[in-house]
């Protein structure tokens, strides 16, 4: 029988390094919230051609006085509310979007 070595959990700094403060490196924030499933990723790519053709559309919509101004202050609220809804976390997302729509 010999004698076996396990290594620690986590490595042992060396000594001249162990009082100093270690520096981190910077996260940069990949999309999504703690606990949050990959489905769930935000992308800023992709949201800005939604958000542009969104504004297009109530360009359209006041230009041409389609409908009226009850309509347009309807989609001008859901746009406000979009940018919301996408940043906000996955808990909070069904909350905000009834919230919106009772005050639609």
């Amino acid at each position: 029988m010999r004698t076996e070595t396990t290594q620690t959990a986590t490595p042992r700094l060396a000594p001249h390094r162990r009082f100093l403060p270690i520096p981190r490196p910077e996260q940069r924030w990949n999309g999504l919230y703690k606990g949050e499933p990959e489905n769930c990723r935000r992308s800023l790519r992709q949201f800005l051609p939604v958000m542009v053709h969104l504004g297009l559309l109530l360009a359209v919509f006041k230009f041409y006085r389609i409908e009226g101004r009850a309509f347009l202050i309807l989609v001008g609220l859901s746009l406000a509310a979009l940018p919301v809804h996408y940043l906000l976390p996955f808990r909070f997302k069904k909350p905000a979007f009834i919230a919106v729509s009772i005050v639609g």
